[in-house]
């Protein structure tokens, strides 16, 4: 047996880390575009790895923004002295966590004989960048933070340059990030008075250079007011080691109160990448702050570290075992599942996704029909591979197995894009979708043909989120007998969960230890009338409905039911008769951040274990 050891660190998925694609770059190469190297013929496809929060996101930590600006540079492989293209802005087309970026007037293209290149890419983008050096100042942080988070991407493909594939952009954080949440004596979020935090002493000005991807000249100190929205401020500093001169003044009422950061954390670094949270305490009685070093909160990019948990632990993901009659194909950051697929030899395959790689397969493309079982397997680390699906993947011929494990699997959003979308007739054995991130795709598993057969369809410890109205699993026609939703979570489903929209059979559907929010928007598990199917429906939490007009269904036109030990919050509104018991809090008093994609809670020992708040401590 050969065994690939998966480490992750433990999943926040309000990060996902949660783990998501971005900065797709669509271009066309023409003489009149091409002004700084006319001798340009290919066009170029650009990736940014990412999770639910692992690009320039907007000021609640959410998605790209519309007009959003990234800069981009071309050179000759391993010579930034040579340059095809210096400083190329592209744009944001629409505000989504995965946008499509668009030339302002040039684009950029392969040179037409073939010669490698590398990339360079920054956010935000400015004109003021001169003979790579990028200018930094952040004096004034109170109309945006996101405008002064410097993020760094390069390209080089281990040093061999590129001649045709689309690039792979992974941004990283280059300065540090301090948030600072108020609160009052008796815990209460406390809100300072407008523009009533200051950061004192701090450097505000230096350069970057983003040929070799270093910070130097850190000078002039200055106050800097950060951005603040409800008992909330947070600025992006440079690196620096807290000292005496380092405060914070805050004004509540009009009556300022002073913390001095050396107090208790003389010394502490502040380091490129890692974001610092801090609970200020405000003690109006004794007009002093306390203040306290906490998890961090904020939103990132290649996700913030966490400045305030270094010695946080590690916990590995467990070990997953390919068999030893599989044939092993381990792809590159940035190389095609379908390309490998086409170079196998033995009808067991495992594609193996190298951790935090990016892989992007634009269009809908066919497993071959040689090849009867196939797992693709994300290795471990600190985060997992990102698989962007433009299109989808199909089967050529009846399978075994389908099996995808620690993958963050995400499309161009919720109108197109599947995992898989099977529209010939095939059997397959087994499909299974194990510690997996899947986001902004139409839906998931679609079968549309008559005769075509799924035996088993599994979705475990898993979380699916903007899934459009092809939902989590349809069958248009066909049959999938058996189907396992179990420790998973799932939120923000246009459409319905599993569809038996048509079938020829009835499915057997079990959901258990999940935990559902605003969504879906129809029944979790609907089944066409002249058919039917059961539903077993055990220890899951319901939260918010996708439509509050319309409500939460858990299942419809099923032949048989059975639930046990669910809850719901109680807040939600239910379409038909409501499944559990209610639990007595609403979502936002249940879940710590559901909005965000974070359900932990520690109130009920029901949902997804991943959120139980004695699961995350362990």
């Amino acid at each position: 047996m050969i065994l690939y050891k998966i480490h992750t660190m433990r999943i926040l998925y309000k990060f996902l880390a949660c783990f998501l694609f971005t900065g797709l770059l669509f271009v066309s190469c023409n003489e009149q575009n091409d002004v700084q190297n006319p001798d340009q013929t290919g066009e170029i496809t650009f990736v940014s790895a990412v999770s639910k929060h692992a690009t320039r996101l907007n000021q609640d930590g959410g998605q790209w923004m519309a007009g959003d600006q990234i800069g981009i540079y071309m050179t000759a492989s391993g010579q930034t002295a040579a340059i095809h293209y210096s400083n190329i802005p592209y744009t944001a087309e629409s505000s989504a966590q995965a946008t499509v970026f668009k030339p302002e007037a040039t684009t950029i293209c392969y040179p037409e004989e073939e010669s490698p290149a590398d990339f360079i890419a920054y956010y935000p983008y400015t004109a003021q960048v001169a003979d790579w050096i990028y200018p930094i100042d952040l004096t004034d942080q109170s109309a945006s933070l996101v405008a002064h988070d410097l993020m760094y991407a390069t390209a080089d493909n281990d040093g061999n340059g590129f001649t045709s594939e689309s690039i792979s952009l992974g941004f990283t954080h280059q300065l540090s990030k301090l948030i600072l949440n108020l609160v009052d004596e008796q815990g209460d979020a406390l809100v300072p008075d407008p523009d009533g935090v200051t950061i004192r002493e701090m450097n505000t000005t230096a350069r970057f250079d983003l040929s070799t991807g270093t910070l130097s000249d850190a000078a002039t100190t200055a106050d800097i007011t950060p951005y603040q929205h409800g008992n909330s401020s947070e600025a992006i500093l440079l690196p620096c080691s807290i000292g005496a001169e380092h405060q914070v003044i805050i004004r509540v009422d009009g009556h300022p109160y002073l913390w001095e950061m050396s107090k208790n954390y003389s010394g502490l670094e502040m380091k490129a990448g890692y974001s610092y949270t801090f609970k200020l305490t405000v003690r109006t009685s004794e007009s002093e702050i306390e203040a306290v070093l906490v998890d961090y909160d904020g939103s990132s990019i290649t996700p913030w570290g966490d400045g305030g948990a270094d010695n946080k632990e590690e916990v590995p993901v467990e070990d997953i075992e390919i068999p030893a009659d599989y044939e092993i194909i381990t792809l590159p950051s940035g190389g095609s599942i379908y390309s490998g697929l086409a170079s196998a030899t033995a009808p067991k395959v495992a594609i193996v996704l190298a951790e935090g790689g990016s892989y992007a397969e634009n269009s809908t493309f066919s497993i071959p029909a040689s090849v009867t079982s196939l797992m693709i397997v994300g290795e471990g680390g600190t985060s997992a591979p990102s698989v962007y699906f433009g299109g989808s993947m199909v089967a050529t011929e009846d399978m075994d197995l389908i099996h995808i494990y620690n993958l963050d699997l995400n499309g161009p959003g919720t109108g197109s894009g599947y995992f898989m979308n099977q529209a010939s007739l095939v059997n397959i054995g087994q499909v299974v979708i194990e510690r997996c991130a899947i986001h902004d795709i139409r839906g998931v598993v679609r079968l549309q043909t008559a005769a075509s057969t799924i035996r088993s369809y599994q979705i475990t410890n898993s979380i699916i989120y903007q899934i459009g109205n092809y939902n989590l699993l349809t069958i248009d026609a066909g049959s999938v007998y058996e189907i396992e939703l179990s420790q998973s979570t799932f939120y923000n489903l246009e459409g319905r969960g599993v569809y038996a929209n048509n079938p020829t059979d009835a499915s057997t559907v079990t959901i258990d230890q999940c935990t559902f929010n605003q969504g879906p928007f129809y029944a979790i598990a609907q089944f066409k009338d002249a058919v039917g199917g059961s539903i077993t429906f055990t220890n899951n939490i319901v939260g918010l409905p996708y439509d509050t007009t319309r409500g939460v269904s858990v299942w419809s036109n099923a032949t048989t039911t059975s639930a046990s030990g669910n809850y719901y919050v109680s807040d939600t509104s239910w379409q038909s008769t409501a499944v559990g018991e209610n639990c007595g809090y609403t979502a936002a008093q249940l879940f710590a951040d559901p909005d965000n994609g974070d359900f932990t809670q520690s109130r009920l020992t029901a949902g997804d274990p991943r959120w139980y708040s004695s699961q995350k401590s362990q």
